[in-house]
């Protein structure tokens, strides 16, 4: 049974388990992820079970946040994924989210995307949360800004030096952009 984290108005953010096997592997491989996200392909429901318990349950238990499972609220059909990341490489918390192509022009990733950035600051007391993004991915860098981010630079993706990220930022409200 997973546990919920969120709802919005229409959809519930719940923890993945491994019967979403189907669903990661699905949306791991279609064309969205694979140029935005990792090129690399999933191969199979194993490999995508794998992901599950030594990537997002092993996030969750080492920080108690993670990628959650965005459903639509009129099923349980999985469309998404939208959660705040912890990378080895900063301090902060980030927000990512992916969607499967089918799901996509809904306005699910921003609905999902607030409701998480209300849980990380209310909830968690963030000061801070950042977002990471491929330069040339326009339409993640527009729901960024419709969040209210602000694109502070570009850096080098750890690991892999030829890829570029720009790195965006939200303060909460009462902390305010810091110098």
């Amino acid at each position: 049974m997973s546990r919920t984290i969120l709802t919005t108005e229409r959809l519930r953010l719940r923890e993945a388990v491994l019967d979403d096997a189907p669903f990661f592997h699905t949306l791991i491989n279609e064309p969205g992820w694979q140029r935005w996200i990792n090129p690399v392909a999933m191969p199979d429901l194993a490999a995508a079970r794998t992901y599950i318990q030594e990537r997002v349950l092993a996030m969750y238990a080492q920080y108690g946040i993670g990628l959650w499972v965005m459903e639509s609220g009129e099923d349980t059909t999985p469309s998404g994924l939208c959660g705040l990341l912890r990378r080895d490489f900063t301090q902060d918390m980030d927000l990512g989210y992916a969607l499967l192509e089918a799901f996509q022009g809904k306005g699910f990733v921003a609905e999902a995307s607030k409701g998480v950035l209300d849980y990380g600051f209310q909830t968690l007391e963030a000061a801070r949360i950042a977002a990471y993004t491929n330069p040339e991915n326009i339409r993640s860098i527009r729901v960024l800004e419709k969040l209210g981010f602000s694109f502070m630079h570009l850096m080098p993706w750890p690991g892999n030096e030829e890829s570029r990220s720009s790195v965006f930022e939200l303060w909460r409200e009462d902390q305010g952009r810091q110098a």
